[in-house]
Parts: C-alpha cells; sequence; structure tokens
C-alpha cells in the first residue's frame, strides 16, 4: 500500500508558490535514519512486482511539453561524478507527451580513462519505501544511442556503455568517428527504465574499470520532481538527501528560481 502525502503536499505546494522558503522543521513529514542500500531481482520487465515496496513516488506529472514549464516542476536533472557528468531529460514522445518508462540522458563530460583503458558505465533504477530504505534493481538499463540534435536513433539494447561500444555501433551506420569527447558531445541517449507507472526513483550510475572492479557509483533523483526543496520535503529522508538543492531550504530562492537552475540541465 502506497503512503499518500496529499494535505501535507499541497500545503508545502501552497508554501513554495508563494516564495516562503523559510519553513520550520515541523512540515517535514519524515526524519529517519539512513536507509540500508540493498539489491534483489527482478520479476518483470515493468518492474512493478520485486520486493521492497515503493513509497508515494517523487516522480511526478510533466508538463505536456517540454518548453511549457509547470511551476513546482523540474524536467531536468543533473550528477556530477569523478569519471563522468550525467544530465537527464524528461523523454517527450511527439513534443507532447512525457512518458516515464523512459529518459533521455546525455554525458557532456567524460574521462579520458574511457578512451585508453576501457572503462565502462552501467545504469540501474532504484526506489524507496516508506522507511527510506532502498531497492535496486540489480539488471542493468538497456540504452540506445541517437543524434542530440534532433534525437535520431541510431542503434539501441546496449546493457552498458564504453569508448570501444561506441565507436564500433556507430561504424556500423558508416558514421565518421570523431574523439572521445567531441562524439559524446554530440551524441545523447535514451534508457529505457522498465517502468510505465513511475514507480522508480533514482538512476544509479556505475562506472567500472578495464579489468570489471567499479571504481566510482552515484545516485541521482529521476525528473521529473518537485523543483523546490520545500515541496520535496514530504518524502522520505534518503530521498531528500538527493535533493540537488535540499541544503536551500530557508535560502530566499524563489521556486522559478530553483525550477530554472535545474532545467538548465536539459539539452533539447
Amino acid at each position: 500500500m502506497k503512503t499518500h502525502y496529499s494535505k501535507k503536499l499541497s500545503s508545502l505546494l501552497f508554501a513554495a508558490s508563494l516564495g516562503l522558503t523559510g519553513c520550520s522543521n515541523n512540515l517535514l513529514t519524515k526524519t529517519i535514519s539512513s536507509p540500508s542500500l540493498s539489491s534483489g531481482s527482478s520479476n518483470s520487465n515493468d518492474g512493478n512486482t520485486e520486493s521492497g515496496t515503493t513509497d508515494s513516488s517523487s516522480r511526478v506529472t510533466a508538463p505536456t511539453t517540454a518548453t511549457t514549464y509547470s511551476k513546482e516542476v523540474a524536467i531536468c536533472n543533473s550528477k556530477n561524478l569523478t569519471y563522468l557528468k550525467t544530465q537527464l531529460m524528461v523523454y517527450y514522445e511527439n513534443s507532447s507527451t512525457p512518458l516515464k518508462n523512459v529518459i533521455r540522458m546525455w554525458i557532456p563530460r567524460i574521462a579520458y580513462d574511457f578512451n585508453v583503458s576501457n572503462y565502462q558505465v552501467k545504469f540501474f533504477k532504484f526506489k524507496t519505501n516508506e522507511k527510506g530504505e532502498v531497492w535496486t534493481d540489480p539488471d542493468p538499463l538497456k540504452l540506445k544511442i541517437e543524434k542530440k540534435v534532433g534525437f535520431v536513433s541510431i542503434t539501441d539494447n546496449f546493457d552498458s556503455l564504453n569508448w570501444k561500444l561506441m565507436k564500433t555501433a556507430l561504424a556500423a551506420k558508416s558514421i565518421t568517428i570523431d574523439t572521445l569527447e567531441k562524439t559524446f558531445a554530440n551524441y545523447s541517449f535514451v534508457l529505457d527504465l522498465r517502468d510505465k507507472a513511475g514507480d522508480y526513483e533514482g538512476l544509479q550510475i556505475a562506472v567500472y574499470n578495464g579489468i570489471g572492479n567499479k571504481v566510482e557509483e552515484g545516485n541521482m533523483l529521476l525528473p521529473p520532481f518537485y523543483a523546490h526543496p520545500v515541496s520535496y520535503s514530504a518524502y522520505n529522508s534518503y530521498l531528500k538527501s538527493l535533493h540537488p538543492f535540499i541544503d536551500m531550504i530557508g535560502s530566499a530562492w524563489t521556486v522559478d528560481l530553483f525550477k530554472e537552475q535545474l532545467n538548465k540541465n536539459c539539452f533539447y
């Protein structure tokens, strides 16, 4: 059974829309200890039947077009790691219908290790329960390569990303291979989340070296989600810790400014 926050969240959204950012801690609906991270096995392609029931998902409804922003909702997000920067953007079908089972991804910065040491990245989805406990699907997400300008599909069905694989895929389409940096600057990706209901709330990014050892890992929120940290504070403590601006509760920033800063990560 999912937990619902309608009254609390409505109050928070109203306060945020008025720019009332100096809210006291009694507005927070949950305060729990750090979650225990875990993984399990996937029982279905849509990812809705695993153990570890989800909290009310922090992924909310996106506006009907990518350029008509909801006052409260960020449609893009980013995560900086040592080896790469990852930017996510809500996937719009026919430029008007936001989908939750797929998401667009761009990697504007990637380390030279991927060029010389056969490093690779795998992406996993995770969700939380009302206690803030995390369940990560152990199956890596499939992805496809597309041209960043116009989002023209090139090839798909990879479960990891590395430079050798990407060069081979592009060469098979008779595409001239440029440098590592320029190629990643010009191509984006689509991740298949296998999650039509939008129950999964975050993306785990795992970097592996050339012999298969994990060298870095990071988690980020899947958009769309509430841009203002006060609005987002109705969710459990682990999800709150991933909000890019959670430490700015009480600042003078308005909801429009939070939204504007998050949506700078968009790449259409």
